[in-house]
């Protein structure tokens, strides 16, 4: 697996944006925030990903994440 982030200005490359079998994501952004740099960008969704990982795992292993605290 790769994580690819792009500029804040030009985004993905239009080679990077044509293949069809990379699954783009986008971060919603709240307030007045435009944009986040690539290494908060990059951030965010490797935190994410590590948190929906975790919430499967734990819902196979039938535990109940604490909400308060974001893991079991």
């Amino acid at each position: 697996m790769a994580l690819v982030v792009g500029s804040e200005a030009a985004g993905l490359s239009a080679d990077v944006r044509a293949d069809e079998s990379t699954p783009a994501v986008s971060i919603p952004l709240l307030g007045n925030v435009e944009s986040l740099n690539a290494a908060v960008a990059g951030s965010v969704t490797l935190f994410e990903a590590r948190r929906q990982r975790d919430s499967q795992r734990d819902q196979s292993a039938g535990r109940v994440a604490n909400p308060k605290r974001g893991h079991t």
